[in-house]
């Protein structure tokens, strides 16, 4: 393709020029001059003809032009056609005649007249349908205006082109190619246009417009990095589709999931069997909403006179006359239309349902809180059976005894009492009766509340047994009782609870083995037996506690060694058995136990070595391994527990060096390494525990002075230094003097010494 550059490729060569005037008579083209560039008209040479105004000069460079002979009209090429030829324009010798349709260095149409040279002069022939057309087109593509015969819309050419520079011979990616140079005759040499054809006439080079397109631009290969990008923007794209139609799948799974999810399952997320559905509507539908009976009068403790009362309570006759006497007719009424249409829904035995035939008079728990019940208008507040249920069980636990009893038996909703919780559908879902001095057993009545998951009372007045059917309840998750007066053992029917997953029964009178049914508690997290009088040894069951994070079991008398199946608890974090009477070692399967934060194992009869596992622990924070008969030397791998501050090793077979591992623990605050059998010098090591506070070892075989590293920690936080008292054969720990001037045997520390206290050995 030629250069698009004007000063390279002027227009108006007078070989190129003379090619248009000496066309071939019948072959004049009509252009599209609407679609025509003017920046590519040669400034020096360029005129307007009729349809000047809509070519572009820009694009009429020859170097870049083609022609397409079928654009011409015959009509217009015909010579003899002197009806519309104008005969001043086909006369070379008028004078009228505007010279530049004569000189070939600028032969133009008359812009003023738009009349077209007459044809085979060598310029352009202008059709005025082709002009419509062609303006229509390029109308309809928003590249050109349409055409008119306004003087004012003709452009005027005639100022000389002007190269600013900066003007590039690599033709703009908007360029187009409006002619082509050919021969007639394919024969004839490309370098000679104006031979002789073997008719004598002329062949000439025609110049014609083609149809204006723009260039395509050419299309560089990508490179293997722009190949790579693509791909991955594929793949990207397509990852996100995949994603995107994951989550709409999930959500749908979800929705769907939800819309048939069994209506026993509430929106706390706890298990109900369907009882309490069937139960809580016979309830509500009971009783009308309008009813209202006598309502009883407050109660007052102590007070038997009834002289000025209406209508007595239900408790206060009970603990004055042990009966009731005194019981509205409207009030005996409900009464007796909720003993017949409610006991039997919520007792089944022949003993405590269809069977219960106790009457009005009775004091019995039960036929209080029905008579409470009956009265007034105290079922319009909260659920029917599940007042019922509480007032049961706040007059069988002595609930006028309480130190805090706020809302219980009131009006207000059972939600709002003392200790109660309910979950969204107002159902009571956690009962913490906790340090508000109750007496009495536990009610059986607790097994009625299905929704139950949370069951604690501690540090009261209970007695009695755990009763068995407080494990038939499906989603008791917390069952505490520490603190109280029970006794007993735990039953086997603890293994029905699946759902438990803290059971504390600490602190009280119980005793007998530990069921192998604990094991069935898989999902149990914390559990404290501890200063109770169990006995016997640990089940291998135990071993299926995956999830236990607390195990207390101290202050009893547990024997036996312990199972290998303790491995397994790798999700424990603290482990209490102080004061047990276990026989063996300690496993090596404590290694196992890598989330152990809290061990104490004080005096319960172990022996044998320390196990060197015992450094796998990393997170530990205490370690009590005191008053056994632990033998050997301590572990190096004692110093890798960098995260402990407590570390007691008292009162064992324990012998050898203390290690200089010891510096690792910076985190130690106390270190008790009393009555062992350490030999050797005090490290110097130690001094790397700033924070220490509490250091003792006498009663120990050292013989050393006191490192100035660790005389320096007295100047921190170390307050108690506790060593053997030196010796004149140089036992024990610092210098000494002999003060016998006055008669004193007593060897005392000089100056120097950094110890608190020494001990005087024997």
């Amino acid at each position: 393709m030629a250069s698009t550059n004007p000063s390279d490729q002027p227009l108006a060569s007078e070989e190129k020029q003379a090619d248009l005037l000496d066309m071939n008579e019948g072959e004049t083209t009509t252009a599209t001059p609407d679609e025509v560039d003017p920046d590519l008209l040669d400034p020096e040479t360029a005129r307007t003809d009729t349809a000047a105004d809509e070519v572009d000069p820009d694009l009429l460079d020859p170097e870049l032009a083609k022609d397409d002979v079928n654009a011409a009209d015959p009509d217009l090429l015909d010579p003899n056609d002197a009806d519309e030829a104008d005969p001043d324009l086909l006369d070379p010798n008028n004078s009228t005649t505007a010279p530049d349709l004569l000189d070939p260095e600028a032969a133009r149409t008359d812009p003023q007249e738009g009349v077209p040279v007459a044809p085979g002069e060598g310029d352009f022939v202008d059709d005025p349908d082709d002009d419509d057309e062609e303006a229509a087109k390029a109308q309809a593509r928003g590249m050109a205006t349409p055409p008119t015969d306004d003087e004012d819309d003709i452009e005027d050419f005639s100022t000389p082109f002007e190269d600013e520079g900066g003007f590039d011979d690599k033709p703009d990616d908007d360029s187009v190619e409006l002619f082509d140079d050919e021969l007639v005759d394919d024969d004839d040499d490309e370098a000679a246009p104006l031979a002789d054809n073997k008719d004598g006439k002329k062949k000439k080079k025609r110049r014609i417009f083609t149809k204006f397109k723009k260039k395509p631009k050419e299309e560089k290969e990508p490179s293997k990095a722009e190949k790579r990008r693509r791909r991955r923007a594929i793949c990207l794209l397509i990852c996100c589709c995949c994603l995107i139609l994951l989550l709409i799948l999930l959500l749908i799974f979800l929705v769907f999931k939800k819309d048939t999810t069994d209506d026993t399952v509430d929106d706390d997320g706890y298990v109900d069997d369907g009882f309490v559905d069937d139960f809580f509507g016979f309830g509500d539908g009971l009783v009308p909403d309008n009813v209202q009976t006598t309502p009883f009068d407050p109660y007052v403790k102590g007070d038997c006179d009834f002289s000025d009362n209406f209508q007595p309570h239900a408790i206060s006759q009970c603990e004055c006359y042990g009966k009731i006497t005194v019981v509205a007719d409207d009030i005996r009424e409900l009464y007796t239309l909720l003993k017949t249409r409610l006991m039997p829904e919520l007792y089944s035995t022949s003993e405590d349902g269809e069977g219960w035939t106790e009457p009005i008079t009775s004091c019995d728990p039960r036929n209080q809180a029905l008579l409470w019940l009956s009265s007034g208008d105290t079922r319009r507040s909260g659920d029917l059976v599940q007042r019922f249920l509480t007032s049961t069980a706040f007059i069988s636990m002595n609930g006028t005894k309480w130190d805090y009893k706020n809302l219980w038996l009131s009006d207000q909703n059972e939600c709002l009492w003392l200790g109660l919780q309910c979950n969204k559908r107002f159902q009571i879902h956690s009962l913490a009766l906790d340090t508000i001095n109750i007496f009495g057993t536990v009610p059986s009545e607790i097994r009625l509340f299905r929704g139950l998951t949370t069951l604690s009372i501690t540090r009261s007045h209970i007695t009695g047994q755990i009763p068995t059917y407080i494990f038939s309840i499906p989603n008791l998750r917390d069952l505490r009782f520490y603190a109280n007066q029970m006794t007993g053992s735990i039953p086997s029917e603890v293994g029905l609870a699946t759902a438990l997953e803290v059971l504390k029964l600490e602190n009280n009178w119980m005793y007998g083995t530990l069921v192998s049914e604990l094991g069935l508690l898989t999902n149990l997290r914390s559990l404290s037996l501890g200063f109770n009088q169990f006995i016997r040894h640990l089940p291998t069951e135990l071993g299926m506690w995956t999830k236990l994070t607390s195990l207390v079991l101290e202050d009893n008398r547990i024997s036996g060694t312990f199972p290998t199946q303790m491995g397994q608890w790798t999700a424990l974090e603290k482990l209490l058995m102080t004061e047990n009477l276990m026989t063996g070692g300690l496993p090596t399967e404590i290694g196992f136990m890598t989330s152990m934060r809290d061990v104490r194992l004080a005096d319960i009869g172990m022996h044998g070595p320390i196990p060197s596992e015992i450094g796998l622990l990393t997170d530990l924070n205490r370690l009590d391994l005191g008053e056994q008969h632990f033998s050997g030397t301590i572990p190096t791998e004692t110093g890798q527990l960098s995260n402990m501050y407590f570390l007691a090793l008292l009162k064992n077979d324990l012998t050898g060096p203390i290690p200089t591992e010891f510096g690792k623990l910076t985190n130690m605050t106390r270190l008790d390494m009393q009555e062992l059998h350490l030999e050797g010098a005090l490290p110097s090591e130690i001094g790397e525990m700033s924070l220490l506070k509490d250091f003792a070892l006498d009663e120990n075989d050292i013989i050393s002075t006191i490192p100035p590293e660790v005389c320096e920690l007295r100047e921190k936080k170390l307050a108690k230094l506790i060593v053997d008292c030196p010796t004149k054969n140089g036992r024990g720990v610092g210098n000494w003097t002999d003060h016998t001037e006055n008669g004193l045997d007593d060897l005392l520390a000089v100056e120097g010494n950094c110890f608190t206290i020494c001990r005087k050995g024997a």
